[in-house]
């Protein structure tokens, strides 16, 4: 999942003169992915996908 947000965020965005990193972009959208599958029973029963908790330091790194 990491490989394919890194795909799709490729650079930092500037929106009204706001500067939003690579890296945050690409952690909120983890995030936000991360908390519907956890809090999805039918998901989590039903697969074996396991999602760490993910921080820039680790995504910078990996």
């Amino acid at each position: 999942m990491c490989i394919t947000l890194c795909t799709l965020h490729k650079t930092t965005t500037k929106k009204a003169g706001v500067s939003t990193p690579r890296w945050s972009k690409i952690l909120r959208d983890y995030h936000h992915i991360r908390e519907l599958v956890l809090n999805s029973p039918r998901v989590m029963q039903g697969t074996k996908i396991q999602l760490f908790e993910l921080n820039q330091r680790t995504l910078i790194q990996w």
